[in-house]
């Protein structure tokens, strides 16, 4: 009898049944969301790689930025004088259409000219070497038809 009180004593209330079955479920819901949050997390370190491996060709794919034009080094020897032609076009202050009057100046070349001249005004002709376009050729065909300062 005595182990039929302890067997009846060890059974679990209704009430305590209840709080039993709920354990699981919010176990269950607990897992739920740390496999969500961990899914997520997943996520974006997956993406944060993959972004990282991605940015070197996406990087190299780009156009590259225009470097600064780069000016003539000084001479060794002393230059001669800028050109004294009072008639000459003005280098640093010609219009499109005025370089475009030079002998082997085309429309890029004389947009290289404005632009480079934005930058560093032009004080001796050879300083017009640092222009893509013009070579030694180029600028002894112009010289005599240009004035620098």
């Amino acid at each position: 009898m005595q182990r039929e009180q302890d067997a009846g004593t060890s059974e679990t209330s209704p009430a305590q049944d209840v709080t039993h079955a709920r354990v699981p479920q919010a176990l269950d819901a607990h897992k739920s969301r740390l496999l969500r949050v961990l899914l997520v997390l997943f996520s974006a370190a997956t993406i944060l790689l993959m972004a990282l491996a991605i940015a070197p060709a996406v990087r190299s794919a780009l156009p590259r930025p225009r470097t600064a034009v780069s000016f003539a080094p000084a001479p060794l020897s002393t230059p001669a004088m800028p050109t004294a032609n009072p008639n000459g076009i003005p280098i640093n202050t010609a219009t499109l259409e005025e370089l475009m009057t030079l002998p082997g100046i085309g429309p890029v070349t004389a947009q290289a000219i404005i632009t480079a001249r934005e930058t560093h005004p032009f004080l001796w002709p050879e300083d017009l070497k640092a222009v893509p376009g013009i070579g030694d050729r180029t600028l002894e065909k112009i010289r005599e038809l240009i004035r620098v300062p």
